[in-house]
């Protein structure tokens, strides 16, 4: 297996470390992306939830003024009920609408059965308007006995089919956060009071109207429904204590619920004890009865969107702090990048290319090429030290080259000179045996 040279090894080390910390970076980027996404998904949700609590609301006042207008057995209570009930189908109307508009952006394929049962019964309630309408214009004896259950039933059904819908449409989001969660869960319960307290104004507004006393049927209904309501306020009361809601809505919560148990005790003797009236006149009209239980329902749309602002308020919350998370996670990505592109720059321009450049020039001396090998300036790091020490043995061998060629040189002329002298002294030995003179001697 071939060994990594020293260069490769420093690229590869640097190059996976730079690479691990940005994928991480990255990871945590790509995560909180995820997360604001659903957060906002969770935001126009809770907005959704809060149409579907409009429109079951206005659906339940339509619903028991026109039924306490069925069962009026004057002209003058009708007439008081008619513009109420003008009002409250142009809001039911108008919440339905806004509803199902908003709906057609959720393709989850659990909804489209639940989608379709609500839609189903919409189609029915602009068919029963027009015979509610013809109906309280008639004697009670003339007027159709049936059309009030059907009416009511048909409405029922419309704001089950809805709760349904709400129920499956919310059950997507429940994982986002569990703070919102509870505050979904707080506003269902609401729902559930609003819808069986307009349950008791519709069965106490129709003995108001028909100045009856209520069965032993209608007084359990009305106690089931008050159980329910009950348990409802107690359950609320410890969501928002466990999610928060407590500081922000507590004044609406108290006057809310101070409204409904007012409006208990008030009706306890009158309406939840058999035979309590004894055929007498009840004390309140319907009118009256109406205008009453509507401030009892406003207190509660009160608390609804004081919830509802808080909800929003800490979604918002929740968005600015991931948007937060995104900036930073996406700094540290783009600084990882930024350390990646300088590590390899300093690697390859500090390290690599002056190393490379260094062994370029001592296997060019190994070789008996001339080497003009110059040190970086202003460098003091290893680098630096390692080639200012082959500078000064590149000067040192240059220096003995210079040197040696000098002795060469000397050498030769030495050899040249030794050589001519030995060739004189056999020349005038041949000529005078007896007497040799060399230069600059005198010899006797």
């Amino acid at each position: 297996m071939p060994q990594l040279s020293l260069r490769r090894t420093l690229l590869l080390i640097v190059g996976t470390l730079t690479l691990f910390i940005t994928l991480l970076a990255a990871k945590d980027v790509y995560g909180d992306w995820q997360r604001l996404t659903r957060i906002r998904a969770l935001r126009d949700a809770a907005v959704s939830s809060d149409q579907f609590f409009d429109a079951t609301q206005k659906l339940a006042v339509e619903r028991d003024v026109a039924l306490s207008m069925l069962y009026a057995p004057d002209s003058e209570t009708i007439d008081e009920l008619r513009i109420r009930l003008k009002e409250s189908r142009q809001a039911a109307d108008a919440a339905l609408r806004a509803t199902v508009a908003e709906l057609k952006q959720y393709t989850f394929p659990d909804l489209v059965e639940l989608r379709r049962q609500v839609e189903t019964h919409l189609l029915v309630i602009p068919t029963l308007r027009p015979e509610i309408d013809h109906e309280v214009d008639l004697l009670p004896e003339q007027r159709n006995r049936n059309l009030p259950d059907r009416w009511s039933g048909e409405v029922t059904a419309l704001m089950s089919a809805t709760e349904n819908l709400w129920i499956g449409f919310v059950s997507h989001f429940t994982d986002v956060d569990p703070i919102v969660t509870q505050h979904l869960l707080f506003k269902h319960l609401l729902r559930t009071i609003t819808d069986y307290t307009g349950r008791e104004r519709s069965l106490v507004g129709r003995l108001i109207a028909e100045n009856s006393d209520p069965t032993p049927e209608q007084i359990g209904q009305l106690l089931r429904g008050r159980g329910i309501v009950e348990t409802d306020w107690q359950m609320s009361r410890m969501l928002a204590d466990q999610s928060g809601l407590s500081p922000a809505i507590g004044p609406r919560y108290s006057d809310a619920s101070s409204h409904y148990f007012t409006m208990r005790d008030m009706l306890q003797n009158l309406f939840y004890v058999p035979d309590a009236r004894h055929g007498a006149t009840y004390p309140i009209g319907v009118d009256l009865w109406f205008e009453l239980s509507t401030q009892a329902s406003d207190s509660l749309g009160a608390l609804r969107e004081s919830s509802i602002s808080e909800t929003r308020n800490y979604v918002e919350g929740l968005i600015t702090a991931t948007q937060r998370e995104i900036t930073i996670q996406a700094s540290i990505f783009l600084l990882a990048l930024m350390l990646c592109a300088y590590s390899f720059t300093i690697i390859i321009g500090r390290v690599i290319r002056p190393i490379n450049n260094m062994a370029g020039a001592l296997l060019q001396a190994t070789r008996g090429e001339p080497v003009t090998f110059l040190p970086p300036t202003g460098r003091k790091d290893e680098i630096g030290i390692l080639a200012n020490v082959l500078h000064a043995f590149q000067q040192n061998v240059e220096h003995i080259k210079r040197t040696s060629v000098q002795l060469v040189t000397s050498q030769e002329h030495l050899r040249a000179v030794v050589d001519t002298a030995v060739d004189g002294v056999i020349l005038v030995e041949t000529r005078k045996p007896e007497s040799i003179a060399l230069p600059g001697f005198r010899l006797a």
